[in-house]
């Protein structure tokens, strides 16, 4: 957190309470955001499945970045690991996922023309904006997680999750969610709660854990977490009655103070 003696504004809502909830038109972006959407909604429509999916209805891709914040400086990652003849990045949270507790997870790579997507690094920029740093942390790059993934359901695959499937903290400082679309489902519904609901899910906390709930419902309707106030879940969707396919599709931007690691040597 920041030392108050060091503020510069007053403190966001984001800093207050761990999240925040906002909607993104062309006006705050200062650009027109028709095109662009449909862009990336196209790189949606080609997702891969996810290879750590629980079914064949998880669609997802990654991409990193470098955040240089006193120059200011942004640059893509390339990916260096290739697999089946396609470029994979790498995903790595440590204990925070329990269903990939350590594991070090291979996802499709997101393509060259949707990192060049003018909103999309509108975005990043505009997340960074909301963020806010100790002194200590300042002088630091910052690590960009940029993921896309997508939930379809249809007749033969009328429920779809996420993972994990309970109240859950991810490892990364900030993550921002941003709605692509969202179309003939039910369900979605994202939860914010105490960091003492970590594991459970909504049927197991206690009320003065849940601090909210709500749906993304609009294209560029969004939240954001401060990681290490919060924990937050969705929940799975379904097929709306009627309807023969429903998605919900997200862009997530994470930041993560790069540090040095010493190794020392025995």
């Amino acid at each position: 957190m920041l030392d108050k003696s060091d503020r510069l504004k007053p403190p966001s809502l984001l800093e207050q309470q761990g999240f925040e909830r906002y909607c993104l038109d062309r006006h705050d972006l200062n650009m027109d955001v028709e095109g662009p959407l449909k862009q990336i909604q196209k790189e949606f429509d080609s997702l891969s499945r996810d290879p750590y999916g629980s079914g064949d209805n998880r669609f997802r891709s990654y991409a990193r970045g470098i955040l240089l914040p006193w120059k200011p400086e942004f640059n893509w990652i390339p990916p260096t690991i290739v697999v089946d003849g396609r470029p994979v990045t790498e995903y790595y949270q440590g204990a925070y996922n329990p269903d990939f507790s350590g594991e070090r997870r291979l996802l499709p790579a997101i393509s060259e023309e949707a990192k060049s997507n003018l909103l999309l690094r509108r975005l990043i920029w505009i997340d960074f904006d909301r963020t806010f740093w100790p002194k200590a942390l300042r002088a630091h790059p910052l690590q960009v997680g940029l993921s896309f993934i997508k939930l379809q359901v249809d007749a033969d695959h009328r429920r779809a999750l996420s993972t994990p499937d309970s109240f859950h903290q991810d490892g990364e400082t900030f993550t921002f969610a941003h709605l692509v679309q969202r179309t003939g489902i039910v369900g979605g519904v994202n939860a914010i709660a105490s960091p003492s609901a970590r594991g459970k899910t909504p049927a197991e906390i206690a009320d003065e854990e849940r601090f909210e709930e709500f749906e993304l419902a609009r294209p560029l309707e969004s939240y954001a977490v401060f990681d290490p106030l919060v924990s937050h879940y969705v929940s799975p969707i379904e097929l709306e009655d009627g309807r023969h396919k429903g998605e919900r599709s997200i862009i997530l931007v994470d930041f993560t103070p790069m540090v040095p690691i010493h190794h020392v040597v025995q």
